[in-house]
């Protein structure tokens, strides 16, 4: 019996071995095809985003009292639009839309099914979910086991699901971002593949070009790879990573400065008569913005308002001079209106996680309007933390900001990401910052992921040798070991930057 045990055992260590990644592959599929394609299916309720993104020649086939906000529908009807003379820029959503329109009418005439969109955007996450896999090759039978589970938890929540059945901009922003993300992990190990380099470009050029708010970030990633050439002892790779890193951070200043000024210009609006044309010195307030005492009247109100601000040309032609730039200044002058306003989405905006009109009205109840409640224990959980304990999610981001000292730089720049898209929607928006913080909750997840693998690296090593103490504050700087070496040596390149 014990030679029996010590044959078989080896066999289900190899077994083992070459079917976890698979496995896990098949499990994310099925929670995200279960959600997508098995009614009741979950999307996203149309919020205009469908009308920059097929420039009008879709829309929801609901009543127009119901066809915005309110509830998710997967059938879409086809209207004649004129064609548009206005410039608009080439948003990443809009490619695939036309890619999947291009591969044929999908339904009856005269209609769009938003769930073939839907499946464009599932190979797309299942791409993002298999390079992440590659990345743990190598690694601990504790972290290729307990990592990935933890992954399939988290982004295939029906919080993330439901973006992919949806005509939001954001939708291909948040894949692109994780294809960046995954990216970076084996380029901050020092010795990136191939495939790295390569889906870093695309991932870059799709993550700017989905929406102008996520341009900065693809800036701040250009930026950090560049540094960590500066770290690279063989030169030809400091090369490549300087060159890179230069055309990443070119795709993000091209695109912040490419910003349309009509798509800015709302969001402007609202933040100056919603936010700050409140209290005893409004009028003092916005006279800072070139408007008059006259335009109080207006105060509360949304640019989007049949007969708000933006319908009075004389208040246009007030206003429309200022820029983003011009409200950054405001704020550096008012620092204590900045951390009002940033406190007050802390605590307000950040908790509601999840839109409504993520399901269809027929599998709808009638206490929560068009909310699904099937795979939402993450987001559930992620909302109680923010509602309850937002402390604890400032200290995550501390944390990672902190673990430059310990020369862990992605996890740093992935807060600097998250603490920049707070920013971005808490101060440059008032009617959607819920919805635009989106891309921060992306970003806390990916922190709360990377302390996962911390932990569980710590723990793999502590098996291996307790007697020994664990350096993971190693960089790309140290000399290059070869595979077996550095699987040998704790704080060799390749474990060294497991955190990230």
């Amino acid at each position: 019996m014990a030679g029996s045990y010590q044959r078989v055992t080896p066999n289900l260590r190899r077994a083992a071995a070459i079917c976890w990644a698979p496995a896990y592959l098949v499990v994310f599929a099925a929670v995200l095809a279960v959600q997508l394609f098995v009614p009741p299916c979950v999307g996203l309720a149309d919020n205009a985003d469908s009308v920059r993104l097929t420039r009008g020649s879709v829309v929801p086939n609901y009543p127009v009292e119901e066809r915005y906000f309110r509830y998710f529908t997967p059938d879409y009807r086809k209207v004649d639009t004129p064609p548009s003379k206005v410039a608009v820029p080439i948003w990443t959503g809009r490619v695939t839309f036309l890619v999947v329109q291009w591969l044929g009418s999908f339904k009856a005439p005269g209609r769009f099914d938003v769930r073939w969109l839907g499946f464009a955007h599932f190979w797309i996450y299942l791409l993002c979910f298999s390079l992440f896999l590659v990345t743990l090759r190598g690694r601990s039978a504790v972290v290729r086991w307990v990592l990935p589970a933890a992954a399939v938890w988290i982004f295939g929540d029906v919080f993330y699901a439901a973006y992919l059945n949806s005509l939001y901009l954001d939708a291909m922003g948040f894949l692109c971002f994780l294809l960046l993300v995954v990216c970076l992990v084996p380029i901050s190990y020092g010795r990136p593949p191939v495939w790295a380099l390569l889906f870093l470009g695309l991932a870059a050029l799709g993550l700017a070009a989905s929406k102008p708010l996520n341009a900065p970030t693809v800036l701040l990633a250009g930026i950090f790879v560049a540094l960590l050439a500066l770290a690279q002892e063989r030169r030809r790779m400091r090369h490549i990573l300087i060159t890179v890193g230069a055309g990443v951070t070119m795709i993000g200043i091209l695109f912040i400065v490419r910003t349309p000024k009509w798509y800015e210009a709302p969001c402007l609006v609202d933040v100056v008569m919603m936010r700050i044309a409140k209290g005893p010195d409004a009028a003092q307030a916005i006279s800072e913005f070139g408007l008059l005492p006259v335009d109080l009247r207006f105060a509360g109100q949304d640019a989007f308002r049949i007969n708000g601000p933006s319908s009075d040309p004389a208040f246009h032609s007030r206003f429309m001079h200022n820029t983003a730039g011009g409200l950054f200044r405001s704020y550096l002058l008012h620092p204590a209106r900045a951390l009002q306003f940033l406190h007050e989405d802390l605590l307000r905006s950040a908790p509601r996680l999840r839109p409504l009109g993520d399901i269809e009205k027929l599998y709808s109840s009638s206490t929560v309007i068009g909310r699904s409640r099937r795979f939402c224990s993450w987001s559930d959980l992620h909302a109680a933390v923010l509602y309850h304990w937002p402390g604890l999610v400032l200290g995550l981001y501390a944390i990672a900001v902190l673990g430059a000292f310990r020369k862990l730089y992605l996890p740093v720049l992935i807060a600097l990401i998250g603490i920049l898209q707070f920013c971005s929607a808490s101060l440059f928006d008032a009617v959607e910052t819920a919805r635009h913080l989106f891309m921060f909750h992306v970003a806390t997840d990916v922190l709360v992921l990377m302390f996962v693998a911390w932990g569980l690296q710590l723990i793999s090593h502590g098996r291996k040798s307790p007697g020994q103490t664990v350096s993971l504050a190693t960089t790309a700087a140290r000399r290059p070991l070869d595979g077996a070496a550095a699987m040998r040596s704790p704080t060799s390149l390749r474990t060294g930057a497991d955190l990230s």
